[in-house]
């Protein structure tokens, strides 16, 4: 009976300690690391943009009054050097993180009648949920600053220029939305999640509709 039990302990043993041994090796193994390197914007998709060698764009309010935001340009684009990590990749529920430089540029709409800012910002990102792959969209993303406001927050995003990013992720635009009695074709609608600001937007124009900081609408007129 000793003799039972000895043995009944020294498998638990050996037992526990195979599955120390194997905790400690996920620990060490995971998260997955990536150091994708670059990502750099395409030359078209720059020039694609509505405010491309534009200066001024204005907007109504649904009594037609106007109100203009001047278009201040970044001179070259830029690049932000990132680490971010995605949960829940593998089968067996462990994550990436990934390490990249991803260019921008910024066109910076100003209007002091409203006291608000809009940044336009084109960029190129990796398509993180394939781990380790150079899949690559130029993104289109909008901030929003407010008067007061300490920073810049997003309020839309949303692919710009495909190139090698999964077809079947894209977002498909609203055939036509009609605003103040024009209608403007293939809109993108997008809130991000508590964004102070829902932008409406398409390749057109840009930005062709978005509410202010009192929750007034405003409805793209042109561009110069």
């Amino acid at each position: 009976m000793k003799k039972t039990g000895y043995l009944f302990f020294l498998l638990f043993t050996i037992t526990l300690l195979n599955c120390n041994r194997y905790a400690r090796e996920i620990d060490t193994s995971y998260p997955t690391r990536f150091d994708l390197g670059p990502f750099n914007l395409l030359d078209e998709t720059i020039s694609q943009l509505p405010y491309y060698n534009r200066d001024e764009v204005f907007f109504v309010d649904e009594n037609s009054a106007s109100v203009s935001f001047s278009i201040v340009k970044m001179a070259e684009p830029a690049a932000d050097s990132m680490e971010v990590f995605v949960d829940n990749i593998y089968d067996d529920s462990t994550g990436v993180r990934s390490t990249f430089s991803s260019e921008y540029l910024d066109d910076t709409l100003r209007s002091p009648a409203l006291n608000l800012e809009l940044i336009v910002r084109l960029r190129a990102r990796p398509n993180l949920d394939n781990p380790g792959s150079r899949d690559v969209g130029d993104w289109v993303e909008v901030w929003y600053k407010l008067s007061g406001d300490p920073t810049f927050r997003l309020a839309f995003e949303q692919v710009f220029n495909q190139r090698s990013w999964p077809a079947d992720e894209l977002t498909p635009p609203v055939d036509e939305l009609t605003i103040f009695n024009r209608i403007f074709e293939n809109v993108w609608v997008h809130q991000v999640p508590n964004s102070p600001s829902e932008i409406y937007f398409n390749r057109q124009y840009g930005i062709v509709s978005f509410t202010d900081g009192s929750g007034k609408l405003w409805r793209f007129q042109n561009l110069e």
